[in-house]
C-alpha cells in the first residue's frame, strides 16, 4: 500500500517512465516466450524470424495465439499494473466506470456503422495513390497477416475471429491508448483536441501501415473524442468492438472469396457509400454530443502532494 501511495507522488514524466518500464519489460518477456511457443505449436524447430517471415501462414492457430499474448502483454497488463500502483481506484483511473447516461450506448453501433463504410472507401481511394514500393510492400505484408484469420469459412471461425479481432483488441487497446496514453498527453497539453490528435497518431503508428495510417488516425480521433464526451471507457470499448467485429463479418458476408474491397463498386457507388457512412457518423456524433457527460476539466495524471507529505513523515 505504501508503494502505491509513493508512486503517486512522482511527477507525470517520471510516472510515464515507470509505465514505459512495465511496457518494455512485459513486451520483452513476450518476445522471449514466442520461440518456445512456436516450437511447441508447430512441432518443428522454427525460429521467430522464419515464422514471422512466412511460416505463420501454415500455422494460423499459433499465429493467432501469439497475437493474443502480444495484446495482453503489450497493452493490457502494463496499463492494469500501472493503474493499480498509481491510484487507489484503478478502474476509475482507467475510465472503466458505468456511463452516466446509459442511452449513449445505443449510438455506439450507429457510429461504428457509419465509420466502417466511410473509412473502407477512404482506404480504397488512398490505395490508388502510388506511395512507392516500400508502402506497397508494407500493405501486402499487412494483408497477408490479416488473411490468416480468414482461412477457415466455418461458422465457428466467425465467432473465433470476432473474439480475436473484435473483443480482445477493443479491451486491450482502449485501456492502453485511451485509458493511459491519452491521460498522459492531456496532462501535458491541457488542450483536448491536441491530446486527441496526438493520441490518434500514436495509435495509428503502432498498426504499421502507410495506406491505413489516415483511416486509423481518424478512428483514433473518434474513439478519443467519444471518451472525452462520455467519461466512460466502456463506451469506447463497445464502439471499438462493434467497429472491428463488423469488419470481420464484412469479409465473410461480402467477400467470401477473400477479394479486396477496392475491386468492388464503381466510383459513383463508392461516393454513395462514403456519403451514407459520413451521414450516419454525423447523426451519431450529434446525439452523443447532445447527451454528453464530459470528462472533468482537471482530468489528468494524478500528482498528489498530500501523499508526498505522508511519505516524508514516514521517512
Amino acid at each position: 500500500m505504501m508503494f502505491k501511495n509513493y508512486l503517486r507522488v512522482f511527477p507525470s514524466g517520471m510516472q510515464l517512465c515507470i509505465f514505459m518500464c512495465f511496457f518494455l519489460l512485459l513486451m520483452s518477456l513476450g518476445t522471449a516466450f514466442m520461440p518456445a511457443l512456436i516450437r511447441y505449436g508447430t512441432g518443428r524447430p522454427i525460429d521467430l524470424t522464419t515464422f514471422v517471415n512466412g511460416e505463420f501462414v501454415h500455422y494460423p492457430r499459433v499465429y493467432q495465439l501469439m497475437n493474443i499474448i502480444q495484446q495482453v502483454l503489450m497493452f493490457l497488463l502494463p496499463a492494469l499494473i500501472f493503474a493499480y500502483l498509481a491510484h487507489p481506484d484503478p478502474l476509475g483511473y482507467l475510465g472503466l466506470v458505468k456511463p452516466a447516461k446509459s442511452r449513449l450506448a445505443i449510438w455506439m453501433p450507429v457510429l461504428a456503422a457509419g465509420m466502417l463504410p466511410a473509412l473502407l472507401v477512404l482506404t480504397n481511394w488512398l490505395q490508388q495513390i502510388d506511395l512507392g514500393e516500400w508502402a506497397r510492400s508494407m500493405q501486402q505484408s499487412r494483408e497477408r497477416y490479416e488473411s490468416v484469420y480468414f482461412q477457415s469459412r466455418k461458422p465457428g471461425a466467425v465467432l473465433w475471429n470476432v473474439l480475436l479481432v473484435g473483443i480482445i483488441p477493443a479491451i486491450c487497446e482502449e485501456i492502453f491508448f485511451r485509458g493511459i496514453i491519452l491521460k498522459f498527453l492531456h496532462t501535458w497539453f491541457r488542450r483536448p483536441w491536441l491530446s486527441i490528435i496526438c493520441s490518434a497518431l500514436i495509435f495509428a503508428s503502432v498498426h504499421g501501415s502507410v495506406y491505413n495510417f489516415l483511416p486509423i488516425t481518424i478512428t483514433g480521433i473518434v474513439l478519443a473524442w467519444v471518451y472525452f464526451q462520455t467519461s466512460s471507457l466502456w463506451l469506447n470499448i463497445l464502439l471499438h468492438l462493434f467497429f472491428n467485429s463488423a469488419q470481420v463479418l464484412l469479409v465473410y458476408v461480402f467477400f467470401p472469396g477473400q477479394q479486396e474491397a477496392d475491386s468492388a463498386g464503381s466510383t459513383g457507388l463508392q461516393l454513395l457509400v462514403f456519403g451514407a457512412g459520413i451521414a450516419l457518423m454525423v447523426i451519431a456524433i450529434y446525439f452523443i454530443y447532445a447527451s454528453r457527460t464530459p470528462l472533468p476539466k482537471g482530468w489528468a495524471v494524478t500528482e498528489s502532494s498530500s501523499d508526498h507529505q505522508d511519505i516524508s513523515k514516514i521517512s
